[in-house]
């Protein structure tokens, strides 16, 4: 799953409940819940599929707590200048890529090829979920990095790692975001491993 790094206390300790509820504890059972039953969407309101929920747990599928998780994330995002860190991108598109990750993770989206029943609606050892829940796109969590100033620690999994995340040209949630080119995605696989010494060493400075 996608994280911020752990040595930045300010972003990470508020994300660990949304992360310990997407990781599903073990024998979790979960259901369907449709897009009109869901109400008015007042923040994650690019979500218009039915998604898979732990409707014992409040959280998940849950508008307002997604906004929580959003305004903390712009309280820590204003300690630093994406000026400074980008010429390419700015504050706002790290705001609206981390947002469009965060109500993917938040709204699991259902895939509809597989009924959410019996053990489908059961995440099974081994498994990062049920198989009835529809993987999130691999670019969506990846937009973050790219345009989210390294030293907040945002980490994706390893593009290998395909448990939760699909790479592009699979059938995966991606809240109509549009993948970058193949030459885009080449030159963040070779940014990557830069971003990573950065972060080691200017973290524990800051």
């Amino acid at each position: 799953m996608a994280s911020f790094d752990s040595r930045s206390p300010a972003v990470g300790a508020f994300l660990f409940a949304v992360f310990c509820m997407v990781a599903m504890c073990h024998g979790q059972t979960f259901s369907v819940t449709t897009r009109s039953s869901m109400g008015n969407l007042t923040f994650c309101d690019m979500v218009d599929y039915d998604a898979v929920c732990d409707t014992s747990n409040t959280q998940s599928c849950s508008d307002s707590y997604a906004k929580g998780i959003f305004d903390n994330f712009e309280k820590a995002l204003s300690v630093y200048s994406c000026e400074e860190y980008s010429r390419l991108y700015t504050c706002a598109n790290c705001t609206a890529a981390y947002k469009r990750w965060l109500c993917a993770v938040v709204f699991k989206r259902h895939d509809a090829d597989v009924a959410c029943s019996g053990d489908n609606a059961v995440r099974q050892s081994g498994e990062a979920q049920p198989k009835c829940m529809m993987r999130t796109c691999q670019d969506v969590c990846y937009e973050v990095v790219r345009t989210c100033p390294i030293h907040l620690g945002f980490k994706c999994p390893p593009v290998k790692d395909t448990r939760e995340y699909a790479p592009a040209g699979n059938a995966c949630n991606n809240l109509e975001l549009a993948a970058p080119s193949p030459a885009s995605r080449k030159a963040l696989s070779l940014v990557l491993p830069l971003f990573a010494i950065a972060a080691a060493i200017l973290i524990p400075i800051i």
